[in-house]
């Protein structure tokens, strides 16, 4: 990835509608690294193909997913693991018309989640 295509911390965040604090917050737990910290300055700096990541993390934590539990998602980047990938793929947020739909991405986190709790 060439220098120029990268977004500091402060775009990235104003791409992804998220707080810089949230970014930051994302690195230190693992959730989401910059693909490049300055060393002399500490500078964050993320690539755009980084965007829907972001926002699945940011997503999936305002409805108290698991951190633990998040990063496998993404680890996974299988089309059942992406929230709410639904029959279609469409990528709509969950809810009763993502389960009327068909999406067993809330099933699968659900499963998920009470095997790493016990």
């Amino acid at each position: 990835m060439r220098e120029e295509e990268l977004l500091t911390i402060g775009r990235f965040a104003r791409l992804c509608r998220l707080s810089v604090k949230q970014l930051r917050h994302y690195d230190d737990v693992g959730l989401l690294r910059p693909v490049r910290v300055d060393r002399a300055t500490g500078y964050r700096y993320y690539a755009t193909d980084q965007a829907r990541d972001a926002l699945t993390v940011a997503l999936l934590r305002e409805i108290d997913v698991p951190p633990a539990v998040i990063a496998e998602t993404l680890a996974a980047r299988a089309p059942t693991a992406r929230w709410c990938c639904g029959p279609s793929g469409t990528g709509r947020p969950s809810g009763s018309r993502a389960i009327a739909n068909g999406c067993t991405c809330w099933t699968d986190w659900r499963r998920t989640a009470r095997a790493t709790t016990r």
